[in-house]
């Protein structure tokens, strides 16, 4: 709910930043750990559902992403990779998407190990689709496209299996 129409005042564009910051205080004069803290900067790339209920009043969906997204979905990567399908995802990342090794706070090993594939001049996004789809954690996986890649909140980026997560 919006009650001083920041959609008509300020006219989101697209180019707009939004920071979350949340610390939960443990204690008097206590805050939390850096690992159950929030703190992230996320871009506005949609404003949609906008309504008015009442004359002083606006409602509205914000759509926000991590900035990289924009970035990964425009850059362009030919180039041949090897190894597991986890190892050429997190070589593309560190590579092309400018991530850092210590940003992966869960990633699992896939099979099969030694492998070769050629990117066409796909961009990175797709590179992970299609890893994301293909990949597996064992030769008989109990599920088809059983493998998932994201990131959470606090910014860390998983690549974790269905299995796994039902187990945690």
């Amino acid at each position: 709910f919006d009650g001083l129409n920041l959609i008509k005042n300020f006219k989101f564009s697209g180019q707009e930043y939004v920071r979350v910051c949340m610390k939960q205080i443990e204690g008097v004069g206590d805050t939390a750990e850096k690992e159950f803290a929030i703190d992230k900067t996320f871009r506005v790339y949609k404003v949609k559902n906008v309504n008015r209920p009442k004359e002083d009043l606006t409602t509205y969906v914000l759509k926000l992403c991590d900035p990289r997204m924009f970035f990964v979905r425009r850059k362009r990567v030919s180039k041949v990779l090897r190894g597991s399908y986890d190892q050429m995802l997190q070589n593309m990342l560190i590579d092309e998407a400018h991530i850092q090794p210590e940003e992966f706070d869960h990633w699992e090993k896939t099979l099969p190990e030694n492998q070769q594939f050629i990117c066409p001049n796909w961009n990175v996004a797709t590179f992970i689709d299609y890893v994301v789809n293909n990949s597996n954690k064992s030769p008989n996986p109990s599920y088809r496209n059983g493998m998932f890649f994201y990131q959470t909140l606090n910014g860390g980026f998983r690549f974790k299996s269905i299995d796994e997560m039902f187990e945690s």
